[in-house]
């Protein structure tokens, strides 16, 4: 080979604008939304009884206001899991998911109304938010609407005799 010819390859070997133009262009990452990702991660921990792990992965989620992790806060609290039982607790993080329009978090707010578990008794107000939340064709929602106004049949905002 002759030595102009090596000196070329060389040239093309180091040159940038060469190597931009001929090296093929990556696709871009898939983005990774790590809310969801700490979110399963907590889930993933309550389903193997780490209800401690659970509430430690979503609290920070929470309180940036991600009313999924709000609403799996406000359960840890009801039920006294992972974290000591506390009724106001719960109906502080209820009501949070419930005004950002989540159907959990308008049924847990319900129940807590209904049973006067941390607020005062109220079945107007737990009918109004099992009607929010049975119009999102929650069907938790919708059984505790009917069971609640069969019991109750008066009260304001039945949709039933």
């Amino acid at each position: 080979r002759s030595i102009a010819m090596m000196a070329a390859l060389a040239v093309l070997a180091v040159s940038p604008e060469v190597n931009a133009v001929a090296a093929p262009k990556r696709p871009a990452a898939p983005a990774v939304d790590p809310t969801v990702s700490y979110y399963d991660l907590g889930y993933a921990a309550l389903s193997h009884g780490d209800y401690a792990g659970a509430y430690h992965l979503w609290l920070p989620l929470a309180e940036r206001g991600f009313a999924p992790a709000q609403f799996a806060i406000g359960n840890l609290y009801f039920a006294g899991e992972g974290v000591a039982q506390d009724d106001a607790a719960a109906v502080n993080w209820f009501r949070k998911a419930a005004d950002q329009g989540l159907a959990g978090g308008q049924t847990g707010l319900g129940v807590m109304y209904q049973y006067g578990r941390g607020v005062a008794q109220d079945y107007a107000a737990a009918a109004a938010l099992y009607r929010r939340a049975a119009d999102q064709g929650l069907a938790d929602a919708q059984y505790n609407l009917k069971a609640l106004c069969t019991a109750h049949p008066t009260t304001t905002g039945c949709p039933y005799p």
